[in-house]
């Protein structure tokens, strides 16, 4: 066991400082949260009541969006050099190579998510009451889109159009997550409890974990090949 966390954190450990030499991208993905989130006052007009009402939707649609482009590269560089093989062939099991790399990427792209949600939130003019509430419910929310990016990233290996075919996987099975997270903060904002909602998103996310690392791995497995 202890060796099997030592890989682990040493894969993390690697994807990390390879992503320091890409920061520019993971900058671009906060980027595109925090431009999608500061031009939407500009398209539906500075109501604060309407954008108290929709701002929750909105900040989960700009986070979904700001993951989308980034999928592609939690593989693409390992096969591109050939350390894919090396991946697949270390002692670790392959779906535990998924988690710890899904584990890093999340702390690439989804952290800063996390992070800018509630200045972001602040900046639709939403009440300070559900910061917590809409903060978790991405931070959740935000490890299930990894998961799910995960193994769209490794489906579309090799495909010659990959971010669009990553998109087109992501969108469909990423809906329940998007209602669920959405759903929390806006409960919160009618006065009803979030927990149900966050449960059910914490649930959706628990049994992503329990699946896509499989399959995650076996896509990897025939990519190879």
């Amino acid at each position: 066991m202890t060796d099997a966390l030592a890989v682990m954190l040493a894969i993390i450990r690697r994807d990390l400082l390879v992503a320091r030499r890409g920061f520019g991208d993971t900058l671009a993905g906060a980027g595109y949260f925090a431009v999608i989130i500061a031009l939407l006052p500009l398209a539906i007009g500075p109501g604060p009541d309407t954008l108290r009402l929709i701002g929750p939707a909105m900040i989960w649609v700009a986070a979904l969006i700001a993951v989308l482009p980034q999928m592609e590269r939690l593989y693409s560089r390992d096969a591109a050099d050939g350390s894919l093989d090396d991946l697949i062939l270390t002692p670790l099991p392959l779906p535990m190579v998924v988690l710890a790399k899904v584990t890093a990427g999340w702390i690439m792209i989804g952290l800063p998510l996390v992070v800018m949600t509630p200045l972001l939130a602040l900046v639709l003019g939403l009440p300070a009451s559900i910061m917590p509430v809409l903060t978790a419910s991405i931070a959740i929310g935000s490890v299930a889109l990894m998961l799910l990016g995960s193994m769209a990233a490794a489906i579309a290996i090799g495909a010659r159009r990959a971010s669009i075919l990553i998109a087109v996987l992501i969108l469909p099975l990423a809906m329940p997550v998007l209602i669920f997270g959405t759903a929390a903060p806006l409960a919160v904002l009618s006065g009803d409890p979030a927990f149900p909602h966050l449960a059910l998103l914490s649930a959706a996310t628990l049994v992503l974990l329990a699946i896509t690392p499989v399959a995650t791995a076996a896509s990897l497995r025939i990519a190879a090949e």
